[in-house]
């Protein structure tokens, strides 16, 4: 039971960094286009680009994990 207490909590997390790091990615773009003479503009695209990257690379492998259930970490683990 405490493990899929544990399981449920880090999927919860997990779920709040990723949107966490969709809104601050969000941001730096709205910055990069927002700043006085585009300096550094192309910096903060490319960074909120790489932000909304690893979101998606985090929630595709949430959803593999999902699909091996904390019982069967426990068998293999």
């Amino acid at each position: 039971m405490a493990n899929a207490k544990t399981f449920h909590s880090q999927k919860v997390s997990m779920k709040q960094l990723c949107d966490d790091l969709t809104q601050f990615a969000i941001q730096v773009r709205q910055i990069g286009y927002s700043v006085n003479g585009g300096v550094g503009e192309r910096e903060c695209l490319d960074l909120s680009a790489r932000m909304l990257a690893a979101v998606k690379q985090a929630q595709a492998r949430e959803l593999t994990d999902l699909a091996e259930t904390p019982s069967d970490r426990e068998q293999t683990g």
